[in-house]
């Protein structure tokens, strides 16, 4: 424990994913982390956890893993901090480098905390090496965090013996509804918008081949269509042999900022995946700025958003039902200013300063139950 802090303060070394990544984990981290550290009762160290680029070479990998390894020793030892707390994915990579960082961790009988954002608990039990790993890690952690409660369950029912928690990616609301309305662009057209990476799993093909099904009652709907990823080549393509390039506009890959006026001049988001993932941004954001949703029944999105409150369902894999369910979000305005107003609404539980006060509640029940033990 860190003998230099003050009774009333609590000293957390936080492990946060880079800001030069693209995605949800410091979009969806850095709000929380900054109200944390605006606490008189909290102290916060941060220091980058995890690969630094896009892509990296496995040696590139390797060595940044041992270099920042030795770099935390050094923070245990001059800092000494009360509770550790890390942001990863329950993968391949992250098991394999959260292992080493909880032995590092528990040789210095340091409370420990894993948040997950995105896991494959069936691929990590498939690999019993993987699988062998994943247990002593959630044995020795202290506390485990997923985006929903589907998979806490999962990996539950893998690894009895951890304690679990369903934590909430955040932001600050007011701020990004500050400007809201000096973002739109006022458009007689309808704007579908799908935003996310580029790979199939999220559902960028199928939002295609559902938007061509539209038919020609529906020429006054775009569809616009952000991010980049390994199938971007292959919507673009694909756009074209349905004869939907005219009224599809692909972005690429932008800001946050930038994104937002994409938000703001939308009245539709979809996103239909099956992605490895806990809770998109994705949806965070169009519930801020009042979007109406159709996405998938899965993980946090199944946890918190509700048919029609929030949002339709639409199957995985399905282009038809998407494309009805399009239809009847494109038809029906009332029900799309209803769902509007109620996503707003919802969107008030992931503001950041509710999730810190949240979080720094189960830190202090964490440090409680640890010096109960001891």
């Amino acid at each position: 424990m860190n003998t230099g802090a003050t009774k009333s303060q609590m000293h957390i070394l936080m492990g946060v994913v880079p800001n030069v990544l693209t995605g949800g984990v410091p979009a969806g981290t850095d709000d929380v982390t900054s109200c944390l550290e605006s606490f008189d009762d909290v102290v916060v160290k941060r220091f980058r956890y995890g690969r630094r680029r896009e892509h990296e070479s496995t040696i590139s990998k390797t060595t940044r893993t041992l270099i920042d390894l030795v770099h935390v020793v050094v923070m245990l030892l001059v800092r000494r901090p009360d509770i550790v707390h890390l942001h990863s994915g329950f993968n391949r990579n992250g098991i394999l480098r959260d292992f080493m960082y909880v032995i590092l961790f528990k040789s210095f009988k340091l409370p420990t905390v894993f948040f997950y954002h995105g896991s494959d608990p069936i691929k990590v039990a498939g690999s019993r090496f993987l699988n062998s790993l994943g247990k002593i890690l959630i044995a020795k952690a202290d506390l485990v965090g997923f985006l929903s409660e589907e998979e806490i369950l999962m990996v539950k029912k893998r690894y009895p013996k951890g304690r679990y928690y369903r934590f909430k990616l955040a932001t600050n609301v007011n701020k990004r509804i500050k400007n809201l309305d000096s973002l739109r662009v006022s458009s007689s057209q309808l704007t579908i918008l799908f935003i996310a990476r580029f790979v199939e799993k999220k559902g960028p093909l199928d939002v295609l081949r559902a938007f061509s099904l539209l038919g020609v009652k529906y020429e006054y709907v775009r569809l616009v269509m952000v991010g980049n990823g390994t199938v971007w080549n292959d919507c673009r393509r694909l756009a074209e042999e349905l004869s939907i390039g005219h009224k599809t506009e692909f972005v690429g890959q932008v800001s946050e900022d930038e994104a937002r006026k994409y938000y703001a001049s939308s009245q539709i988001m979809v996103l239909p995946t099956y992605f490895a993932e806990g809770f998109p941004m994705a949806i965070l954001f169009s519930l801020i700025d009042g979007l109406a949703i159709i996405t998938t029944r899965i993980r946090g999105a199944a946890d918190y958003l509700s048919e029609p409150a929030n949002c339709l369902w639409v199957e995985a894999k399905k282009p038809e039902m998407l494309a009805d369910r399009m239809r009847r979000l494109i038809d029906d305005e009332p029900l799309r200013a209803k769902m509007g107003e109620a996503n707003k609404k919802l969107a008030t539980v992931f503001d950041a300063s509710l999730v810190a006060a949240e979080q720094l509640s189960m830190y202090k029940t964490l440090l409680a139950d640890c010096e109960s033990k001891n």
